[in-house]
């Protein structure tokens, strides 16, 4: 009841036709929280700007940004050092 067929199937295709290394440098090393303590950003504002971006943060700050997410967080945050 949770999933349709058709969502079933497009997590089964994605799996079977996806480049896994590809899809593997689409994404931040690191987790949301992990970056805004790299960089010593203020979490709360960090989580917000995401929010007002309206980026999936399924995951909340565990959450891995896609890398140009990653970019425009540090550019616009001033993160010291990026």
């Amino acid at each position: 009841d949770l999933v349709t067929g058709e969502q079933a199937f497009a997590i089964l295709e994605a799996i079977h036709t996806l480049d896994i290394a590809e899809l593997h440098s689409r994404y931040s090393e690191d987790c949301l929280l992990d970056l805004v303590d790299y960089y010593d950003l203020d979490l709360k504002e960090a989580f917000e700007f995401c929010m007002a971006r309206g980026w999936s943060l399924p995951f909340g700050v565990r959450t891995f940004l896609r890398v140009e997410q990653e970019e425009e967080l540090l550019d616009v945050l001033g993160a010291e050092g990026y």
